[in-house]
């Protein structure tokens, strides 16, 4: 998991001898459970990204960046494709890895 300053995380710190033991059990727990439901999350949205390239759905440059390159998942998952841009008469324009922002 990746926080605000971009660093990521794969694990909780160890405890401390003095960290209260009910605490470090239900933040292992609540670990558990996010991790789950992110790769959840992620398997999901991936099915749903090749679903919307097999109906060759399309958005405009303001959904793109909301729904895609400005939502942490979207745009971690976004990175590993190869995008379009199409003009108003639907003819490819511009191909790009990754529209870097």
């Amino acid at each position: 998991m990746r926080v605000g300053s971009g660093r990521c995380y794969t694990g909780l710190p160890r405890p401390r001898p003095t960290d209260d033991a009910w605490l470090v059990a239900r933040a292992q727990l609540l670990w558990r459970v996010q991790k789950r439901r992110l790769a959840q999350m992620s398997r999901t949205q991936t099915l749903r990204l090749e679903q919307v390239m097999i109906d060759c759905l399309r958005w405009s440059p303001s959904e793109f960046r909301r729904d895609i390159r400005d939502y942490p998942l979207m745009r971690e998952l976004g990175r590993r494709l190869i995008w379009g841009g199409y003009n108003a008469e639907a003819r490819s324009w511009k191909g790009s890895a990754w529209m870097a922002t």
